[in-house]
């Protein structure tokens, strides 16, 4: 973790690096105004930043303001001798307020919430990644995720070689171990085969029968499969105990409901349908 500390009393600043060193933080850069900051800041990633409050020419609010209006996840942790300053703190958009002087454990606990906050980041990142694939991030805004990785749910867009576009959203029953894995294992199996299909009908007579392998007696997969094809004129659908599709036909807001039940352990292939429209260009599930 690359951190720096911005205060203009030196022995303030000679106290926290040595104490961020105890912590084994040892990635630290000091600035002794808020300008010198300003400019290190640009030009260097830090992840952690500590902000005095009361400083010649820029107080530490102010600086805290510019940083936030370049770099909107920076994370900001002020230090002041006084109390009254951390709502207007907080409303800057710091993780932590110190009143000094402060305890080894109260700044142990400060740098903890930031690498915490450090861990969700990354993950965000890599369940986006995940989930959109091939497409770009302009393409494919991800606006929900599963509150826990242990949730049990699976949602994945792919753009196939063909042009068409597949979206896949799976709820595996019930929350923990058990229907975690059974997501692991048919997230994995769909990955493996997803770009060799070139229809929703051929992905489900290949996926099906895997996917049942997967099941524990009594568990069950909810699921909607859709293919929106190259031409953008067809659309279709497989859906088993989801909720209904919102799918916007022209002007025309469609609700299409599940047209299969949720897949069991001895249950026959789902069946699938077919929209068709000239002037279909979106989609949306819900």
């Amino acid at each position: 973790m690359k951190i720096i500390v911005v205060d203009d009393e030196e022995l303030a600043q000679k106290r926290l690096v040595r104490m961020l060193k105890e912590l084994d933080l040892k990635h630290v850069t000091v600035a002794k105004d808020a300008y010198e900051a300003l400019e290190l800041i640009k030009t260097t990633h830090f992840d952690l930043i500590f902000l005095d409050i009361n400083m010649p020419q820029m107080d530490g609010l102010e600086l805290g303001r510019k940083i936030k209006a370049l770099f909107k996840d920076k994370a900001l942790i002020y230090q002041s001798a006084y109390s009254h300053y951390a709502l207007e703190a907080f409303d800057v958009g710091a993780v932590g307020y110190l009143v000094k002087p402060y305890s080894m454990e109260q700044l142990k606990q400060s740098v903890e919430r930031v690498e915490t906050k450090e861990q969700e980041y990354l993950a965000k990142e890599k369940m986006e990644a995940g989930i959109i694939n091939d497409l770009h991030p302009d393409a494919c805004v991800v606006f929900h995720k599963a509150a826990d990785v242990l949730s049990g749910d699976f949602y994945s867009i792919y753009k196939l070689q063909s042009g068409a576009i597949f979206l896949c959203l799976i709820d595996a029953q019930g929350h923990g171990i058990s229907p975690a894995l059974t997501v692991f294992a048919v997230s994995s199996m769909l990955n493996k085969f997803v770009y060799e299909v070139s229809s929703l009908e051929e992905l489900i007579t290949k996926a099906a029968p895997m996917l049942q392998t997967f099941l524990a007696e009594e568990e069950q997969l909810s699921y909607t499969m859709i293919m929106l094809c190259a031409d953008g004129k067809t659309l279709e659908y497989a859906s088993g105990g989801m909720y209904p599709l919102l799918v916007k036909v022209g002007e025309e807001i469609r609700k299409v409901k599940a047209n299969n039940p949720p897949l069991y352990e001895l249950l026959p292939s789902p069946k699938h349908r077919a929209i068709r429209d000239s002037g279909m260009g979106e989609f949306a599930a819900l």
